[in-house]
């Protein structure tokens, strides 16, 4: 996966916001929540304040609030 991405941010230009925000998209799909950061603050750095960027970054927090509730049930499991 971090060679998809790496080709899916190689094709886009550095001032894309749109294509910012798809690849932010594309990278909470697919559980790379540290490469939608990247983007969405590369997102913010273009144009700041956006509204598409504010809405991606509530997502991507809820989406990684869901993933560390779900790590520490695994780990609560295996402690078990």
């Amino acid at each position: 996966m971090d060679d998809a991405y790496r080709q899916q941010r190689a094709a886009i230009s550095k001032r894309d916001l749109n294509g910012h925000h798809e690849l932010a998209q594309w990278c909470m799909r697919h559980g790379l929540l540290g490469y939608a950061a990247t983007e969405l603050t590369e997102c913010e750095a273009i144009s700041p304040g956006n509204p598409r960027t504010a809405v991606l970054m509530r997502q991507l927090q809820s989406v990684a609030r869901s993933a560390d509730f779900m790590l520490l049930c695994a780990w609560s499991l295996i402690a078990a």
